[in-house]
């Protein structure tokens, strides 16, 4: 990045197509690279210290106007002052967000050099799966090595807690390479069987030894669900380690419980909770709620729980417990319950009632962002 003309930048051009800005919390430009230049027909030198609106406007796939902001991902139409229009692909990411140095960093593609992000995400994703098996290989092998010598329970559980945690990395990798592999992408494969509740919960909790102790498991009748108890439980650890890292003091609740045709798993914390008003937002890729953004975390997590969810004939719903923490209740079919999970009307009027709907993958530039369906990560 080389200093330009002004208080702002000139950013170092090289990019192949992608055409990158800086905008300060204003809206005004500090930072412009070369392929900008080029898109917008507005030099640096020009462009640094004024708002995008002189600049060039966007509008979405329904013609309406838009304007950069955080999260903001999709394809539009770029409109220079010479009235020249392009296509565009645009994705933006918010940084410092409510601080007095938050910025903004967009990133537009004209068409034609749209599908290189995508081929060097799929690179670095081969490079990446490629890179992982062989060490989970490793790992499950010395695991399998070490059942016939070990005699302790509890380290028993530990290699059984080792072999979980590989098949799970596995199964997100398969999951990664139908996202973002050669072919379009797919929803992710199930395997639908019987699921015994009460069994799930004492074996999840068996292998998390840190919340073992303040984990509360109130059993009711027994409860047996269909859907995926691979991804069941991966939803189920993902909501676990919500509530670990927002609530690290008081105790966590589990319930199972059946309403109608369907079994309710609920997991109910003490921490600060989510206010209603952002319950449905935050299921959307990386937003994260006002009540916990001055901690660690993507915004991911409860997005992957809920496309997981629908992906298995359930839906993830979240709530205010009456101790001021989060409420989350992962819902599945009964066993041989005869209905399928749009049936099932939500509560919080969250975007996983139907799940028949790709979660978080929007239909204009107005959307949230792209669905990212696997991946650990925190709300």
């Amino acid at each position: 990045m080389t200093r330009g003309p002004g208080t702002g930048r000139t950013l170092d051009g090289g990019t192949g197509g992608l055409a990158v800005a800086a905008l300060d919390s204003s809206g005004r430009v500090v930072g412009w690279d070369a392929a900008m230049a080029v898109l917008t027909g507005v030099p640096a030198d020009e462009a640094i210290g004024r708002h995008t609106s002189e600049l060039f406007t966007l509008t979405g796939e329904d013609g309406t106007a838009l304007a950069l902001a955080a999260e903001l991902s999709g394809t539009a139409l770029l409109v220079t002052r010479t009235g020249r229009a392009v296509p565009v692909d645009v994705s933006c990411v918010g940084i410092g967000q409510g601080s007095e140095d938050a910025a903004l960093i967009a990133v537009l593609a004209g068409r034609p050099a749209a599908g290189r992000p995508n081929r060097l995400r799929e690179l670095l994703f081969a490079c990446t799966a490629h890179e992982l098996h062989g060490p989970l290989t490793v790992i499950h092998g010395h695991a399998q090595l070490l059942e016939a010598s070990v005699s302790d329970p509890a380290a028993a559980e530990s290699l059984d807690a080792i072999r979980d945690a590989v098949q799970m990395m596995r199964q997100v990798i398969d999951d990664l390479d139908m996202l973002i592999g050669d072919g379009p992408p797919t929803a992710p494969r199930v395997a639908l069987e019987e699921i015994d509740a009460r069994s799930l919960l004492r074996g999840t909790i068996r292998v998390l030894p840190s919340l073992r102790a303040r984990t509360v498991i109130e059993e009711g009748a027994r409860t047996v669900l269909r859907g995926d108890r691979l991804r069941l439980r991966q939803c189920l650890l993902i909501v676990l380690d919500n509530a670990d890292k927002y609530a690290p003091d008081g105790p966590i609740t589990l319930t199972v419980a059946k309403e109608g045709g369907w079994g309710v798993i609920a997991v109910t914390d003490e921490g600060p909770g989510i206010p209603a008003e952002e319950q449905g937002p935050v299921l959307r890729p990386y937003y994260r709620s006002a009540a916990t953004r001055d901690r660690p975390g993507t915004g991911l997590g409860l997005h992957i729980a809920n496309v997981l969810m629908a992906s298995i004939g359930g839906r993830i719903d979240l709530a205010s417990a009456s101790s001021g923490g989060l409420r989350v209740e992962l819902r599945l079919p009964l066993a041989g319950a005869r209905h399928t999970a749009r049936s099932h009307g939500s509560a919080s009027g969250s975007p996983a009632a139907d799940p028949a709907r790709k979660p978080g993958r929007p239909r204009t530039l107005r959307g949230a962002g792209p669905a990212v369906p696997v991946c650990p990560a925190n709300r």
